[in-house]
């Protein structure tokens, strides 16, 4: 690992409630099987909410003392760097799209932070073509060394519905979420992304439901331990993991 060390200059702690939350989250996600440690958290649509879910459940897993590893992998439209206003100390930053070209090492773009526990890989600069970066046996080899030398591997990937991206990281992964806004995608398009995921053998292990409205019609019927959080750039409520087989029709 570089000698380098970045800075999360902005990550606004959550209160009780959306903490033991996201507690739940993680419970359900580590319940999913044994021998699970890579993930990916995606989403249908962009703005869903998903890098802020797999922001705060980096740390939150990262609290109770599991050595965690968060990817940004989402090469075309990063944002993690910027919104969360990530600094080097030497000024210098490298990612996985300068490790995927060949111009550095895999100890190069990886980050301790100053969350403890919490290890970073940023995107790098942003492609046009990154398929052809991350089709190829370079990706997987790395996140099977990776995941050798971590608990808990979570991977930040563009939205599922835009572009093919996705589904190529998670068919490597041993699991999936899928970040849902609520009222905002239809069953239509979950359910496209979801056959898509499966399509290429990614496990979906369930739904993360985020802007859940608090007089939303029969939501106190079907899901429970969320709470609103809200911020400048950011409007979503606590997760909350759901698995498909306890989803009820309506």
């Amino acid at each position: 690992m570089t000698l380098d060390k970045l800075t999360i200059n902005h990550f606004p702690r959550l209160d009780y409630a959306a903490s033991e939350a996201l507690n739940t989250l993680w419970t359900n996600l580590s319940f999913s099987g044994s021998n699970m440690k890579t993930f990916a958290i995606t989403s249908c649509r962009p703005d869903e909410g998903k890098t802020f879910v797999v922001m705060n459940l980096a740390r939150t897993i990262a609290g109770t003392g599991k050595k965690v590893l968060l990817i940004d992998a989402d090469l075309r439209k990063s944002v993690i760097a910027g919104r969360y206003r990530v600094s080097s100390m030497s000024g210098e930053m490298w990612g996985l799209v300068h490790y995927l070209t060949g111009h550095c090492t895999i100890e190069q773009m990886l980050y301790d932070t100053n969350i403890p526990n919490l290890s970073l890989i940023l995107a790098g600069h942003e492609v046009i073509n990154s398929f052809a970066l991350l089709d190829t046996p370079n990706f997987p080899g790395l996140l099977q060394q990776l995941a050798e030398n971590y608990d808990v591997v979570l991977i930040d990937t563009p939205p599922v519905g835009t572009i093919i991206d996705a589904a190529l990281i998670a068919r490597h992964c041993d699991g999936t979420a899928l970040v849902v806004k609520y009222n905002t995608v239809s069953r239509k398009e979950l359910a496209e992304a979801k056959a898509q995921l499966e399509k290429v053998g990614s496990r979906v292990l369930g739904a993360v439901l985020n802007d859940v409205e608090p007089n939303a019609y029969g939501m106190k019927k079907y899901y429970k331990n969320y709470y609103k959080y809200s911020q400048p750039t950011d409007r979503i409520n606590l997760p909350y993991m759901t698995k498909r087989r306890n989803r009820k029709k309506k």
